[in-house]
């Protein structure tokens, strides 16, 4: 893993998350930051299909384990966007989904080298991206970063990255309007 100063921590979180006195909460619990062109509909769109993953940003670098974490993270991302109404489609796809799991160790005593275990965060970072098949515009994007454990995947961990990154996914437009019940629509029942 590649380790990261607290400090650095810090102005990553001041500048990326746009708050101060994130630093604490993102060893906490998941940071999530997601944002939507706001010159695309996205629900407009019907289908998607997944394109070639995410390279690991500055501070971040990809492992066995995180491959293994993204490998998992996928079968999720695909699930919360068929309940979104979305259908996958690797052939002709109207969304694009690129996306990276990586992994970071946050020293937290920037004066040793030789910092103990106890004495650094782990973090995890899924970052998912979302672009317009036809046009190859982004259209969407959330960032999730959270404290992992450096020894083994937990899915639980995983399934809420993925739920907190995808929460602000829009609901496709023809699934939602078919949730919501017409005024004066009568259902069809038997009545035996």
């Amino acid at each position: 893993m590649i380790a990261i100063a607290k400090s650095h921590l810090r102005l990553f979180a001041i500048l990326f998350l746009g708050a101060a006195g994130c630093q604490s909460a993102v060893a906490e619990r998941p940071t999530t930051v997601a944002s939507t062109a706001s010159s695309t509909d996205i629900g407009s769109h019907r289908t998607f299909a997944f394109g070639f993953s995410e390279m690991a940003p500055s501070g971040y670098k990809s492992s066995s384990r995180s491959f293994e974490a993204q490998r998992r993270a996928r079968d999720m991302i695909s699930t919360v966007l068929v309940q979104k109404g979305y259908v996958e489609d690797a052939k002709s796809p109207d969304i694009l989904v690129r996306f990276g799991v990586s992994n970071a160790r946050v020293i937290e005593n920037v004066e040793s080298e030789a910092a103990e275990a106890s004495e650094s965060t782990d973090l995890g970072r899924l970052e998912i991206d979302a672009y317009d098949a036809a046009t190859k515009l982004q259209i969407w994007s959330a960032v999730v970063v959270m404290q992992v454990n450096p020894r083994a995947i937990d899915n639980r961990i995983v399934a809420e990255a993925v739920a907190q990154a995808m929460a602000s996914f829009p609901m496709r437009v023809a699934a939602a309007e078919a949730s919501v019940p017409v005024a004066g629509a009568t259902s069809l029942q038997s009545a035996d």
